[in-house]
């Protein structure tokens, strides 16, 4: 299978993700050749490790790379800063410094946790993201959001701090769960819903590899995905609006809106299902200029964010994940396609 790479354009922070069937085992090659550190720390939690850390080992010694695997009990209730200061304290007895690298393999906790662990280790050291799970490779493994969690909420304790290489590799998605496949598949959906039409009609085209796992289908929807996030990433790196956008955060009204889209899809599908008509805050984005996304709509469309992404997100899940896979992924494309088109 061909390999493909895209760069995430930050300037002097620009890094490059590289998407391939089997790329686990030509990460330390490639490390090797690109020089980042001395040593490495590869950091997973001990599920990830034991399906990973010894092949992700071997590739380390076969290129003469000396590293040390640190693992954590796996969850999101390790996403702590107690975890967070063990991995400081191991690394410090392990002699990690300045020169050294860190690896991230895992899921969203893994990336999240290895990448704050990295800004703040000895004031920042260099890290690299290796996502082992489709959310992660489509999402939270590109952009530089790292952190833990605290009791008051989730990633309240962090720092935006870019990694040097993300690579991703398609084969690690044979052993993820289906239930988190497809959550990570209603993140993928998310983005032709909000940002490409084109990609969004792929995706409907191709329900059934995309079900089953067929590689060149996979790792094509995996490269759009990162394209979206790395040109998202390249314009607003913090999250902090940018010209071309301003936000309103309105309550009922437009959780309304969103509301027939998650009705129809689920009301076709489970029909003794009912959703309350109230009280769905939401935020919209107004987008200025026209065809952002390759809809119809007027010069300035209202895209429904935030409480919109993270309810379609969820039913997207619900659906995908139910017995009849195939049609209610059809389902949810139809009611999409439909209420999109009138409101946009």
């Amino acid at each position: 299978m061909n390999t493909l790479t895209l760069q995430v354009g930050l300037d002097d922070r620009s890094y490059p993700i590289i998407i391939e069937d089997g790329l686990l085992t030509r990460i330390g090659r490639d490390l090797a050749e690109r020089k980042i550190g001395t040593k490495y720390g590869v950091i997973a939690d001990d599920h990830v490790a034991s399906l990973y850390g010894s092949t992700l080992m071997n590739s380390f010694a076969e290129a003469g790379i000396t590293a040390k695997l640190f693992t954590f009990p796996q969850g999101e209730e390790s996403k702590n800063l107690q975890t967070f200061g063990t991995l400081h304290r191991e690394l410090a007895q392990a002699g990690f410094d300045r020169s050294d690298v860190l690896v991230g393999l895992g899921g969203g906790v893994t990336g999240d946790m290895t990448g704050f662990v990295a800004a703040t280790y000895m004031r920042g050291i260099p890290f690299v993201q290796v996502p082992t799970t489709l959310l992660a490779q489509v999402d939270s493994s590109v952009g530089g959001k790292t952190g833990v969690d605290i009791p008051e909420g989730k990633n309240l304790v962090g720092a935006f701090y870019q990694p040097q290489v993300v690579y991703i590799d398609t084969a690690v998605l044979t052993t993820l769960p289906m239930k988190e496949y497809c959550g990570g598949l209603a993140e993928v959906i998310k983005y032709g819903v909000i940002r490409d039409k084109e990609f969004f009609l792929f995706l409907e085209d191709n329900i059934d590899p995309i079900l089953s796992l067929d590689r060149v289908t996979i790792q094509k929807m995996i490269f759009t995905c990162c394209r979206i996030k790395a040109d998202v990433v390249a314009e607003d790196e913090r999250n902090q609006i940018s010209v071309e956008f301003s936000i309103m955060v309105i309550q009922s009204a437009m959780g309304l809106r969103l509301l027939p889209i998650i009705q129809s899809s689920m009301e076709r599908l489970w029909p003794w299902v009912w959703l309350p008509p109230y009280g769905l805050p939401s935020a919209v984005v107004c987008v200025r200029g026209r065809k952002q996304a390759g809809w119809p709509h007027s010069s300035t469309t209202m895209v429904y964010l935030q409480k919109f992404l993270t309810i379609l997100t969820v039913t997207a899940s619900k659906v995908i994940c139910s017995v009849t896979r195939k049609r209610s992924v059809s389902v949810f494309f139809m009611c999409c396609r439909q209420r999109s088109a009138r409101w946009l």
